[in-house]
């Protein structure tokens, strides 16, 4: 499925000023005719629309202060952030690069969002039709900006125009600099699910690179964004840890029961993917032509960011410990009343999780005498000292091959049978 695109809209050249040389210039026309400049150029901030509603809202700079304390903007130094664009379901990511990047000269605006999430709230799943998702991403620009004028109208604005008014949306100009393709792994039991991630972050390969903040997420090629980078994660933490009232609403308990069986794939490519190794433009007129001519286009575009981690899976084992098997065993010698079995299971795992010496420690000089009582209580269940004492997260209690254990889910089917995207425009 597509899970997020991101678009590049160039500004038009009436609205487009060169820093490096005249506006009459050969080098400026030529820039003008490609629209794109191998020069610094801009969008002055001060002919932004000012209306009272939808405005292009701008950030930083300095004031200045007249004789008579008029406050006035630097323009020089302002800059427009990233803003939200609402769609009535998610927000849809806006900016306005009015001195382009550093790679880019031409002044031009960026939106970018999960076609799944503008349309339907969420991104659980969703659809592989690229041109309804740029489709209602350039609806939510439009709507919220507005056109005062005709296409075909390039000069002689009046006071009443519109943001959209001096953008391109001819798709032989418009860009798609960014897509992420995401396909799942369907893992029934969290415990196998966390032992493949933690499977993954073994393997000794520098493009791998697990999450600081979230031990649910692994990264793939972080380093480098010119390629393609990959991302793997628990989909169902995602969905626990966002608190949107509207999310809530939305999701059923199917839903929600779904995203916390499901390890998500996510392969981000860039505008070298599709230059340098599918050999076409990535403006949206060409890019569209290739992908119809090319139905496995996005299931390549996935796995030339996840083909290496599941050749390495082939073939390969992995441990991992199923709980249930840990409270019968326990059950079995101290029953499973008084809240004694909670109690040892409850430092097995400790164990498991933080090591031996940890969970010892954790005690303090005043509880070691209670934690060793416990640990001595767990040997009489079959465990040994030496196997308490050298445990991992991955224990071994049970060794399967990997790809027995998981289903590379809607890789043909993105979404359930009768599921559709609505197209935003013909919405009331």
């Amino acid at each position: 499925m597509i899970d997020q695109i991101k678009l590049y809209i160039p500004f038009k050249p009436h609205f487009v000023n060169p820093t490096a040389c005249d506006r009459d210039s050969m080098e400026f026309a030529s820039a003008c005719y490609r629209l794109k400049a191998d020069f610094p150029c801009y969008v002055s901030l001060a002919d932004m629309p000012q209306g009272e509603e939808n405005k292009v809202r701008m950030s930083g700079g300095a004031l200045f202060m007249s004789d008579n304390r008029n406050v006035s903007p630097d323009y020089s130094e302002l800059y427009c952030p990233y803003e939200s664009l609402p769609s009535g379901f998610s927000g849809m990511a806006f900016k306005i690069f009015h001195k382009g990047n550093g790679k880019r000269g031409w002044p031009y605006v960026e939106i970018k969002a999960s076609p799944a999430k503008l349309a339907s709230g969420h991104n659980i799943f969703g659809t592989e039709d690229i041109a309804q998702g740029i489709a209602n991403m350039l609806h939510v620009l439009r709507s919220y900006f507005g056109c005062a004028y005709d296409e075909k109208r390039l000069n002689n604005f009046g006071s009443d125009i519109k943001l959209c008014d001096m953008l391109i949306f001819d798709p032989n100009y418009m860009e798609v600099t960014q897509l992420d393709i995401t396909y799942s792994l369907r893992i029934s039991n969290p415990l196998i699910m966390r032992s493949f991630l933690n499977f993954i972050k073994g393997f000794k390969d520098a493009r791998l690179t697990p999450s600081m903040q979230f031990d649910s997420t692994v990264y793939i090629n972080a380093a480098s964004n010119d390629f393609n980078q990959g991302k793997i994660y628990e989909k169902g933490a995602e969905v626990e840890n966002d608190r949107s009232l509207q999310l809530k609403r939305i999701l059923t308990p199917e839903i929600i029961q779904l995203s916390k069986e499901l390890l998500r794939c996510e392969s981000s490519v860039f505008s070298r993917y599709f230059k340098e190794k599918l050999k076409v433009n990535n403006n949206v007129s060409e890019l569209l032509r290739y992908i119809h001519k090319n139905p496995n286009f996005y299931r390549d575009a996935w796995l030339v960011t996840f083909e290496k981690v599941l050749n390495h899976c082939r073939g390969h084992t992995m441990n991992y410990c199923d709980d249930r098997d840990i409270q019968e065993k326990i059950n079995a010698v101290h029953g499973s009343t008084r809240g004694r079995s909670v109690e040892l299971y409850s430092l097995y795992t400790n164990i498991r999780n933080n090591g031996y010496t940890a969970a010892k420690d954790g005690y303090g000089k005043q509880g070691a005498r209670t934690f060793r009582r416990k640990r001595d209580m767990l040997l009489e269940c079959g465990f040994s000292k030496g196997y308490l004492e050298n445990m991992t997260i991955a224990v071994d209690t049970k060794v399967v091959p990997i790809l027995n254990k998981i289903v590379l889910d809607n890789f043909l089917n993105p979404a359930p049978r009768g599921y559709e995207l609505r197209n935003l425009w013909e919405v009331a």
